[in-house]
């Protein structure tokens, strides 16, 4: 083997090593942000609360982690990101602890409201890492990669929050989790090097321009409302069919396992035709959701559940690699914002569900929802020069032996 073939052998098992502790950060992060939905009744009894008041847990964190996610990308955009994402996993740890602890339901809420402050830093720049990291022409595959721990985390987080709480019980599992983000915490310090940010005239050459950002942000917005206001109440949507029950579980367990294909998918196809990928992944959804509208067989709804699913799951994928395309140099706010933008669209598509639900069946649901993606995909049809080919970051240098960079920084 040739020296330039060892190294670009180092350099990739560097790139995978890397992107799997980063999947994993966002899979245990993700797990601790549904602990609830796994645990409901138990956090319920325990907290001396009703059920319905023990789920305010996922509103409380998810209106915290809007409020959080610039300010904080705002104050960390000077630090070094292996500093803020080992922090950021410290920090899921001490409130875990804090949560398994709680003697009431405010303390339980509050000790999730400090996981919520770094939740914002966690999702908008492990992406940003990964794709500092990754090899030339890889930035698309980086991203998918790490979002393959989101997607697993969707199939398995819940899952397993319930299986530990019906061991252990919640207090135990919140500390098991604990200790799962803790040695997650280990694992970044270890694997990622020092990874410090741009200069301070490339960051503000590179966010100097706001409109491809806006574009981002609406259209995130748009498709993230459309996706939300059907999939909050996919219980009643697919219970018509005849797949409510036991067979719940099996259109859960596909439209998960079919995310995981669609993250593959995206993660080949996004840096070399990256708009197709992008319209391709908007289309399958618009049409996917709006035919739950009109399909009536058990295996036509779930087949369409699976498409669903796919689509979903690469939605993340190709929004957050255009928000990193908009300031390839600097892409902390960028990617702050479109995760605030996506908080948004799940905040807004749930509500406005609710309020259709109030005023007419919630077989009209996917009708609306596809009005919203159809608008997003349009969005993204009309914006080439957001969601189509980039030039590479003008501070990208070669990958060195360790699988670094040269140049400082590029994030």
């Amino acid at each position: 083997m040739t020296p330039r073939a060892a190294a670009q052998t180092t350099t990739a098992g560097a790139f995978y090593g890397r992107s799997t502790v980063l999947g994993l950060a966002l899979f245990v992060y993700l797990t601790a942000e549904l602990f609830p939905i796994g645990a409901l009744d138990e956090l319920a009894v325990g907290l001396h609360v009703a059920p319905a008041t023990a789920g305010l847990l996922l509103t409380s964190y998810a209106i915290a982690a809007g409020v959080a996610t610039l300010p904080a990308v705002w104050a960390c955009r000077q630090l070094d990101r292996r500093r803020v994402l080992t922090a950021s996993l410290v920090l899921l740890a001490l409130s875990q602890v804090m949560f398994g602890l709680s003697p009431n339901f405010t303390v339980a809420a509050v000790a999730r409201g400090v996981a919520a402050i770094a939740h914002g830093l966690v999702w908008s720049q492990i992406p940003v890492v990964a794709a500092r990291y990754a090899p030339d022409g890889m930035r698309g595959r980086a991203t998918a990669a790490v979002f393959a721990g989101s997607s697993l985390g969707l199939i398995a987080g819940a899952p397993i929050v319930t299986g530990l709480t019906h061991e252990l019980g919640w207090r135990a599992a919140a500390l098991v989790l604990a200790g799962a983000a803790g040695a997650t915490a280990v694992l970044l310090r270890a694997s990622l090097p020092a990874t410090p940010p741009p200069p301070r005239e490339i960051r503000v050459r590179d966010t100097s321009g706001l409109g491809p950002v806006l574009v981002v942000c609406l259209v995130t917005t748009t498709l993230v409302v459309g996706h939300y206001m059907s999939y909050t109440y996919l219980t009643l949507l697919i219970a018509p069919a005849g797949l409510g029950g036991s067979l719940l579980v099996v259109v859960l367990a596909g439209y998960g396992i079919a995310g995981l294909f669609g993250v593959t998918f995206v993660g080949r196809a996004l840096d070399t035709h990256p708009r197709r990928t992008a319209l391709i992944v908007a289309t399958t959804l618009t049409c996917g959701v709006t035919a739950l509208g009109i399909a009536r067989p058990g295996w036509v709804v779930f087949l369409l559940v699976v498409l669903w699913g796919a689509a979903a799951a690469a939605l993340p994928v190709i929004l957050q690699h255009a928000a990193i395309g908009t300031a390839p140099d600097a892409p902390d706010i960028p990617s702050g914002a479109y995760v605030l933008s996506y908080q948004l669209g799940i905040s807004g598509g749930s509500a406005l569900g609710a309020a259709l639900l109030s005023h007419s069946p919630a077989a009209s649901l996917p009708l609306w929802s596809g009005i919203a993606l159809a608008a997003g995909t349009i969005l993204i049809a009309t914006a080439p020069a957001v969601f189509g080919p980039r030039q590479p970051s003008r501070t990208h240098g070669a990958p060195s032996r360790d699988g670094s960079r040269a140049g400082s920084g590029r994030c």
